[in-house]
């Protein structure tokens, strides 16, 4: 499980160094429309902080996935913002 939450925190932080906008400000609706989950504000956390919570952090797989939708979809709007 430790694995899974490792590899969903890498795979965070490395959509947030090609997509700055993404982590310092996500899309206005979707700011309106939910709270920030525990993995968002992971995500704007720094990285060796990050390292130091890993093995006490936990997340559902659904939570994951929920959350991996929401970088694609930040993903996508900002592929076609920038063309």
């Amino acid at each position: 499980m430790q694995r899974v939450i490792k590899k969903a925190i890498a795979m965070s932080l490395s959509v947030a160094l090609i997509w700055p906008g993404a982590s310092v400000a996500p899309a206005q609706s979707e700011r309106q429309t939910t709270t920030a989950s525990p993995l968002r504000r992971l995500v704007d956390r720094p990285y060796l902080e990050l390292l130091e919570l890993a093995n006490s952090l936990s997340f559902k797989a659904k939570e994951i996935e929920v959350f991996k939708r929401r970088l694609g979809r930040v993903k996508e709007a900002e592929k076609k913002r920038l063309e």
